[in-house]
């Protein structure tokens, strides 16, 4: 056992376990009807890890209000000229465990799929998550397709027990000044 690489060595050479999530496609040896024995086959393996970027600065201990969210993302949001929809991951307490980057997009949109919403929370062990992002127009109202991610996500949510607390619109003025709308605040979450 390798002790700088802090790995565990399974019975099978192939397979090893960081400190990481690993993933392992379970393949059975095929059969060959002209072969006396069987050969085993090689699953592929994936490591799939969050790695931590740099940091932000914020106040608020604990996030209960949007306003408060806001004041926590709006730095990393602010001088975008692209839509950028951020992950904040929370522990039960809601306190901040990490902020994630899940998708750039356009002027006008962001594609995004529940999957990718929720992976990063699985990864962290998160119970609860909220969705933020910008509008480069400045203005926050939630398009069509921002109140269908937000229906589509707190379902996805619910499904694999991570609650999806808030998801966030926020324009920027010219200033640089935030404003925002709060699918929670307005009852739709």
């Amino acid at each position: 056992m390798n002790q700088r690489t802090n790995k565990r060595r399974l019975e099978n050479p192939v397979l090893t376990i960081g400190d990481s999530l690993l993933c392992s496609l379970l393949v059975s040896p095929r059969d060959e009807e002209s072969s006396e024995r069987k050969a085993p086959m090689i699953a592929p393996l994936f490591l799939v890890k969050l790695v931590r970027e740099g940091s932000t600065r914020y106040r608020t201990a604990s996030l209960s209000e949007a306003d408060q969210v806001v004041e926590a993302v709006a730095p990393l949001l602010r001088d975008e000229p692209r839509e950028v929809l951020l992950c904040v991951l929370l522990d039960t307490k809601n306190r901040i465990t990490g902020i994630v980057t899940l998708t750039t997009g356009t002027l006008h949109s962001s594609l995004v799929n529940p999957s990718l919403i929720f992976r990063p929370a699985i990864l962290a062990n998160c119970e609860r998550v909220i969705l933020v992002h910008n509008h480069p127009s400045g203005d926050p109202a939630p398009s069509l397709q921002d109140t269908q991610i937000t229906r589509q996500a707190k379902e996805a949510g619910a499904a694999l027990q991570i609650r999806l607390l808030d998801h966030i619109v926020i324009g920027f003025d010219d200033d640089g000044r935030p404003s925002y709308f709060s699918h929670s605040e307005k009852g739709l979450i």
